[in-house]
């Protein structure tokens, strides 16, 4: 049985717990820690700034909405480990042109670490050796198609290039063909 505590119930901590639930079997246990027993959400204060919305409108308690997800929710004095600073988001600086990759770029850290956490190092060692057997196996199959080449290394972990030049199709119509297939082939 696995247990996992996030520290801090805002986006990150939110989005972090919300994954873990998602993936951990219901035997595990996901744990929210946070000193405040509402979630407030940032950017709508302004609103209650001006007067046109009372605070309790941009608020909500944390420990129903965790109760329904089937997370745990703890209000506690907790370490601070990391924060999402303000001159790092959007919020903070928007007068001074800043943008929010950085935050937002932490939030994937943050959901990855879970992901990987959760899988185990036998989990990550499938996931990349699946990765390897699917994405070779593509490649195979389009390299007999006529006039599809699989150009480059054949030493690859994911990505390919595919020459279709000699196909006689242009791009757009090659992916015009593969989006009714449900495949994104690029632009």
């Amino acid at each position: 049985m696995s247990r996992v505590v996030v520290l801090g119930a805002g986006v990150a901590g939110h989005t972090a717990a919300s994954f873990a639930r998602r993936w951990l079997d219901r035997g595990d246990s996901v744990t929210v820690v946070s000193p405040k027993p509402d979630y407030n959400w940032v950017p709508s204060n302004i609103w209650v700034g001006v007067g046109l919305l009372k605070p309790e409108k941009v608020t909500f308690a944390l420990a129903p909405v965790y109760e329904r997800a089937g997370i745990e929710f703890v209000q506690a004095a907790r370490p601070i480990v990391a924060e999402a600073l303000p001159e790092r988001t959007s919020y903070g600086a928007r007068d001074q042109g800043k943008d929010w990759v950085g935050t937002a770029s932490g939030l994937w850290t943050i959901a990855a670490a879970v992901y990987m956490a959760v899988m185990g190092p036998q989990g990550c060692k499938e996931l990349g050796e699946t990765c390897i057997a699917r994405s070779h196996y593509a490649a195979q199959r389009l390299g007999e198609l006529p006039g599809v080449r699989v150009k480059l290394s054949p030493s690859f972990f994911k990505e390919f290039v595919v020459d279709f030049g000699r196909t006689g199709k242009s791009v757009a119509e090659i992916n015009k063909r593969l989006l009714g297939h449900q495949i994104f082939g690029g632009k």
